[in-house]
């Protein structure tokens, strides 16, 4: 319900981008995309990483370079 608000909220202020961390939402609207028509791409924080050229985004790569707690 959360990510359906920001998403309609995302549409009316007419942004380019939401960002969401849950991957059933981001499955659901890419499942529906097509029947919205919308101008908001709904994307997770490796896609976002990917689209503005940051990276790695391999998680396992991040992890391996900066070990949590030594």
């Amino acid at each position: 319900m959360d990510d359906a608000f920001r998403f309609w909220t995302a549409e009316y202020s007419k942004l380019d981008v939401l960002l969401t961390c849950d991957k059933r939402f981001w499955n659901a609207f890419n499942s529906a995309a097509s029947k919205l028509k919308s101008e908001v791409k709904v994307v997770v924080p490796k896609q976002l990483c990917e689209q503005l050229g940051e990276g790695p985004t391999d998680i396992d790569a991040l992890a391996a370079k900066y070990p949590p707690f030594h």
